[in-house]
């Protein structure tokens, strides 16, 4: 039994007196990180004993100062992980408009113009905020799931539902490669399907060449600073969208699966690993690079976890169970032969033994890795071809065989 939580976004009607209740939790937020920093305290429970009755001077309701030091605990922590790395950090301040609440204090309450979420203003005062939500919100209403924590600004009401699972006993074991332009998916019957991700690779490089600009053109500080933040939100906003619909796809098209991913664990730091070199140019030992500028901004702007992460929590939260293998040279081995050679690239994307002669395109080389490092059986000719790109439908070339026959 596992328990999964979803976070859900509900509209919230305009509120003349929400305004002025964030702000008092916002003073209340930055006053416990203060008394934090003096005392030196980051243990939430010895900061509650410690501003529980001074923070009753702002007017709210107690609950306020639990969740008020839940946060400052938070943000002491960061800033305090920060400075033991001796970087520069500013001290830790509050600046959004936002509360958050226990699920303990607030209360869903239907009335005949709709839903309302109530909350405490003040001792045995509420305020009651209207929702403004749609299908897929009315879904979380129902019975079967327990309510969280909440979270509250100017506009929405983020309300975290939870409820426990017994994963599946899965029909087909489907192992899942995630690239830069495509996530491949080969299953132990036998299937194959590529969903295309150049979308997000092309938003990437359109987002770097704005912000670019931006750096080069615009010289007022502040300005510069915002036009950043505004940029780099809806780029954040545009990839997650994309990767929410692949991942969705990908769960939709093999249900009863047990997926396998990468375990990619340290790969940004070996794609940003340097080496002691001497500079030409002041006879200083420095570190240096081991790989084009370009080619790094590439790598690092990769969204390999937030796509597997994308695919888990889905495959969870419809009951399926997830594995996590190494990945390390899945792609570069022969599976057939299994001689540890490293396969020789024979074209863009195709790979070719020295040792058997197998021929295959090298993301479905590391599925079919994973899957036998899953105890999977399986024959290359078995494999059938189904793709959402325009790369994937012409991999068929590389010998892929239209007959299907479940993988023994």
């Amino acid at each position: 039994m596992e328990t999964l939580t979803k976070a859900v976004k509900f509209g919230i009607e305009a509120n003349k007196e929400l305004r002025s209740l964030l702000v008092k939790f916002r003073d209340m937020i930055n006053f416990c990180v203060e008394k934090g920093l003096e005392k030196g305290i980051s243990s939430r429970f010895k900061l509650i004993k410690e501003v529980y009755q001074e923070a009753k001077q702002f007017g709210l309701h107690t609950h306020y100062v639990l969740n008020a030091c839940e946060v400052a605990c938070a943000m002491l922590k960061n800033y305090r992980r920060i400075k033991r790395k001796n970087k520069k950090v500013k001290k830790p301040q509050a600046k959004k408009l936002f509360l958050k609440l226990d699920n303990q204090t607030y209360k869903l309450v239907e009335k005949e113009d709709g839903l309302y979420l109530r909350i405490p203003a003040k001792p045995r005062e509420f305020l009651f905020l209207k929702l403004k939500y749609g299908d897929y919100q009315k879904g979380f209403l129902k019975d079967g799931y327990k309510f969280g924590s909440v979270t509250i600004n100017l506009n929405d009401a983020i309300l975290a539902f939870s409820k426990e699972t017994r994963l599946k006993s899965p029909k087909r074991v489907v192992a899942i490669d995630v690239n830069e332009e495509n996530v491949t998916c080969v299953s132990s019957d036998g299937i194959v399907k590529v969903y295309d991700l150049k979308r997000v690779k092309t938003l990437r490089y359109t987002y770097y060449l704005k912000r670019k600009s931006i750096q080069k053109k615009v010289r007022n500080r502040k300005l510069r600073k915002g036009l950043l933040a505004k940029y780099s939100g809806r780029e954040r906003r545009k990839v997650e969208w994309v990767l929410h619909n692949v991942s969705k796809q990908i769960i939709e098209d093999l249900p009863d699966s047990e997926f396998v991913l990468e375990d990619l664990k340290g790969i940004r730091k070996a794609i940003n690993r340097r080496k002691l070199k001497v500079n030409k140019y002041n006879g200083k030992l420095q570190p240096h690079r081991t790989k084009p500028r370009k080619l790094l901004r590439r790598l690092n702007s990769w969204a390999f976890r937030k796509a597997q992460y994308f695919i888990e929590y889905k495959a969870k939260w419809n009951y399926l169970p997830v594995t996590y293998l190494d990945a390390k040279l899945t792609s570069s081995l022969c599976p057939i032969c299994g001689c540890g050679l490293r396969l020789e690239p024979n074209g863009h994307r195709v790979m070719k033994c020295k040792n058997c002669g197998f021929e295959m395109d090298r993301d479905v080389i590391a599925c079919l890795n994973l899957l036998k490092m899953k105890g999977v059986r399986f024959s290359p000719d078995s494999l059938r071809m189904t793709s959402t790109s325009d790369e994937g439908r012409g991999k068929l070339a590389c010998g892929w065989c239209d007959s299907h026959q479940p993988l023994s």
